[in-house]
């Protein structure tokens, strides 16, 4: 699944036939496949160019809970997680449903995903700061966080000793720093 979902073309355009195969299995594929970079299906789809919110939809509805725990909290062989690939692209939609997903789950584990941290020390929140859709991808964030989540991620220091406001102020991104400042979505 990982496979199909990194391919630039349509499976049949380039002579593979994974992504009908599992489109029209009888039962749901597994979903806890990695490739050889660790990347689960749910990195895959957040790193996606398009359909990324389709691909979520379809493995949500294949996973068990169990499993959507692990995909969403797996790193890759670099140290990011699916919301991490999904904030750097600007994928708004996608952080937001990946983030309704996990309160679906319960609301505790909703912010341990927002509180992981890549091998750098950054959180989503700080790379949110230079997504492609920054104020979009932080006023998404902010909106998922109740008040111990923004205690625990807003302090937060990446490896340069740089909170997510600190380089929101460096980047002179002042929609991000009011609404860091306010620590609520503007």
């Amino acid at each position: 699944l990982s496979f199909c979902i990194d391919m630039q073309q349509p499976p049949v355009a380039r002579d593979h036939s994974c992504w009908p195969q599992v489109l029209f299995a009888k039962e749901p594929p597994s979903v806890v496949a990695y490739c050889s970079k660790k990347r689960s299906c749910l990195t895959s789809a957040a790193a996606s160019q398009t359909h990324a919110l389709s691909y979520l939809q379809l493995i949500v509805s294949w996973a068990t809970p169990d499993e959507l725990q692990q995909l969403m909290l797996a790193p890759d062989t670099d140290g990011r997680t699916p919301l991490m690939f999904a904030v750097t692209k600007g994928h708004v939609d996608f952080v937001d449903a990946l983030l309704r997903e996990a309160h679906g789950i319960s609301p505790k584990f909703l912010q341990e995903v927002l509180a992981v941290k890549a091998p750098d020390g950054s959180t989503a929140l700080m790379q949110a700061v230079d997504s492609l859709d920054g104020i979009g991808t932080m006023w998404t964030l902010l909106r998922w966080m109740d008040e111990a989540a923004v205690a625990a991620v807003l302090p937060a220091v990446n490896a340069a000793g740089q909170t997510a406001l600190m380089l929101a102020v460096l980047r002179n991104n002042f929609p991000i720093v009011q609404m860091l400042l306010q620590s609520r979505p503007l």
